[in-house]
């Protein structure tokens, strides 16, 4: 079963009038490749959220229960944050799309598979599960997602969101399936979260109480744009996505240089 990690619907504002997107890899250590593919051959391990040693009505339990609804309501909420309709959205609007935020910061193919091998860990010594009930509660509660999530995703919820666009900078913003730059700690003066959501777009959650925006002013945007691209493709391992081939020598230096999972600020 195709699955993606990183949805089509975000990955689609990459895409050009071919519809679509320049992807780059590297199927061989120290080789980057690039091709230019539609979205739906970006971001996805096939069977990347199936649980193995179950019933077939069982396997994609994960899949379908979570994260395909988890990114169908945030796709409907998505066009609000494109629109800048931010203050006109729904509790329900604000919780979905922060919900899909948090997803992004564990959604990646290494945590999914160290979450595997997890669930794999409370199989009886034969290598069984009571039944398979049990082992889709047993795969839900190893889950990070379903680990204190609520508490995390309100606190996201209750961020201030804005939306900065950098159509004036010389280079667009990058993807990668780790488009989340953060701070180490969300509960920090400067604590904020920042996701490139367009090549010219980045949604970024902030705290409260924080003059954060003021220091955003104060800084080039242009060094705040090479900052977030640096850091989505350095820590890249399966793809990197941009709308053209204009900074194609900016990826292939950096891809993959850090395998860091969280960074310190969009600041550098």
């Amino acid at each position: 079963m195709k699955q993606h990690f990183i949805p089509e619907f975000l990955l689609k504002n990459w895409c050009g009038d071919d519809g679509r997107l320049e992807r780059y890899t590297s199927p061989i250590d120290g080789k980057i490749v690039s091709r230019r593919v539609f979205p739906s051959a970006t971001g996805f391990q096939k069977d990347i959220y199936t649980l193995d040693d179950v019933a077939t009505e069982h396997r994609h339990h994960i899949e379908l229960e979570f994260f395909q609804k988890v990114d169908s309501l945030a796709a409907k909420t998505f066009y609000k944050i494109l629109n800048r309709e931010i203050e006109s959205m729904s509790d329900d609007d604000i919780v979905n799309w922060a919900r899909f935020v948090y997803s992004l910061m564990h959604r990646v193919p290494q945590s999914i598979e160290m979450w595997k091998e997890k669930w794999r860990s409370t199989q009886l010594s034969d290598g069984s599960f009571l039944n398979d009930s049990e082992a889709v509660e047993m795969a839900k509660q190893n889950l990070p997602f379903f680990i204190e999530s609520e508490r995390t995703v309100l606190f996201i919820a209750q961020m201030d969101w804005h939306v900065v666009r950098t159509d004036s900078c010389r280079f667009q913003l990058l993807v990668s399936e780790q488009p989340i730059v953060m701070t180490n700690g969300l509960m920090r003066e400067d604590g904020h979260i920042a996701l490139p959501i367009s090549p010219t777009e980045i949604f970024l959650a902030i705290r409260t109480d924080s003059n954060f925006m003021t220091k955003l002013k104060r800084q080039k945007l242009e060094e705040v744009v090479r900052n977030l691209n640096r850091q989505v493709v350095e820590r890249a391992s399966h793809f990197v996505a941009a709308s053209d081939k204009s900074q194609e020598r900016f990826i292939v230096n950096r891809f993959g240089k850090s395998k860091l999972d969280t960074v310190q600020s969009i600041f550098g």
